[in-house]
């Protein structure tokens, strides 16, 4: 099915190779998968467009795009949309020839960010010289991924990164377990009366052990949000120590290597990111909850924090000229976010 904006984006392809036929090339090279073209591109002077080519490759090459990165980021941190699901509303869609050459991974170490018409990619991690840019097609952290592989059925590949590897060797009786445990969870923090942090606690450490590799070599995509929301309802209590402990838990459960955050702190220890992990939009709020939290149990740790909260929402948002715009210590809310 063509929805929306991808069936209006085809018909000015279609028109744009017609004006413009020395750029059908970079076009018609791009993944068409097994959709075989016509095989001239003029009759009388005149250039041939086979639209169903064209159909073919913005299906298959396509994306669903917000008109900012910001205004989406904004909307997933208010709660008016799921955390990095935003594409699905197709405010509009376009075809970036060179962006399209990249590949798909769970565990991707890029992501994509529109600002109007221009996408911005931005690494997640610190890369290697030579190392291959990898982004999502669609994010891992819908569609019940947490229980299952990836289904790229409509791009015609299965994805073999860690997380879905480690997702297939997974016993199924664990996966039961472990989305029974994370709807307990739900409930939990949803209950009207105050949420019982014990409680959360212990269902948190019985929810760790349905993992067998490392956090920091496999990411544990279940267990990152719970431990931000208890993070964040620990420093609604004013508890620094327990909010800086399960924000920390958060970034590791997602690959995280962070030194010299952990409590108890020793003056003039830098606050170190030794390994990038998994990059989602709640992680700029989690840094920014640890330098709140930092400026009350060790100040030397505060603008390093925030710092990295920066970084943060350049890779989520594309630029960081609107973070003070954004986010702000005085904030109201725990995560510094000016709703």
């Amino acid at each position: 099915m063509t929805m929306g904006t991808q069936a209006e984006l085809i018909t000015l392809i279609v028109q744009k190779l017609y004006k413009n036929p020395s750029i059908m090339p970079a076009f018609t090279d791009l993944y068409h998968d097994s959709y075989k073209p016509v095989a001239v591109s003029e009759v009388d002077d005149t250039p041939i467009v086979d639209t169903f080519l064209v159909e073919r490759i913005v299906a298959l090459n396509g994306f669903g795009c917000p008109l900012l990165s910001r205004e989406s980021h904004k909307r997933a941190m208010t709660g008016e949309a799921q955390l990095d699901n935003d594409e699905q509303q197709f405010y509009s869609c376009g075809v970036w020839p060179l962006a399209s050459y990249i590949n798909y991974s769970c565990c991707s170490n890029a992501r994509r960010l529109f600002i109007g018409d221009m996408m911005v990619v931005r690494a997640t991690q610190d890369l290697a010289a030579d190392t291959e840019i990898t982004f999502w097609y669609q994010s891992p952290l819908n569609n019940d991924f947490k229980e299952k592989q990836m289904d790229l059925r409509h791009w015609g590949f299965r994805c073999t990164c860690i997380i879905c590897q480690d997702a297939q060797n997974t016993e199924n009786s664990i996966l039961t377990t472990r989305k029974k445990l994370t709807a307990g969870l739900v409930k939990d923090f949803q209950c009207r009366k105050k949420p019982s942090t014990t409680k959360i606690e212990a269902i948190l450490y019985k929810l760790e052990e349905t993992y067998r590799q490392p956090a920091s070599e496999v990411p544990r995509l279940s267990l990152w949000k719970p431990y931000l929301n208890l993070a964040m309802l620990y420093a609604t209590h004013e508890q620094p120590q327990k909010t800086i402990e399960f924000a920390l838990k958060t970034l590791e459960s997602l690959g995280y290597v962070v030194e010299g955050g952990h409590l108890p702190h020793t003056s003039g220890t830098p606050l170190l990111v030794k390994q990038w992990g998994f990059m989602t939009d709640g992680l700029v709020g989690c840094w920014m909850s640890l330098s709140r939290a930092y400026r009350q149990v060790a100040p030397d740790l505060v603008l390093k924090a925030e710092g990295y909260a920066r970084i943060t929402y350049r890779i989520c948002v594309g630029e960081d000229e609107t973070f003070d715009e954004t986010y702000t210590q005085l904030s109201e809310r725990s995560d510094g976010f000016l709703a």
